[in-house]
């Protein structure tokens, strides 16, 4: 939506515009609005084709939630370097599942 023609300074002035006051948010009626508004400051003569344009930018299309893989810690990931009561635990953890399994 921003251009030479358009900042990003117009788009919040035009979004306070038509949001109500004590909101944070816009309704699909105030978000049309907005869109006239913006077609105007654009210049462009039909907020249809600025519909198209947020369109084809992938606008409307739910959010894409991407998951960061952890890296493998040193300390957390290898038993040989526990030097707490974890690794005792861990330990006899192991023991006692080996004494339970049927031989």
């Amino acid at each position: 939506m921003v251009n030479f023609k358009c900042s990003v300074n117009d788009c919040d002035i035009i979004f306070a515009k038509v949001k109500s006051k004590s909101a944070r948010k816009i309704s699909l009626a105030q978000f049309s609005d907005a869109i006239i508004e913006l077609a105007k400051k654009r210049k462009d003569r039909d907020p249809n084709n600025l519909i198209k344009w947020i369109l084809a930018m992938g606008g409307g299309l739910p959010p894409v939630y991407e998951e960061t893989e952890a890296e493998i810690m040193k300390f957390n990931d290898n038993l040989d370097l526990f030097t707490s009561m974890k690794k005792v635990n861990q330990e006899q953890e192991k023991q006692s599942k080996n004494a339970e399994e049927p031989a």
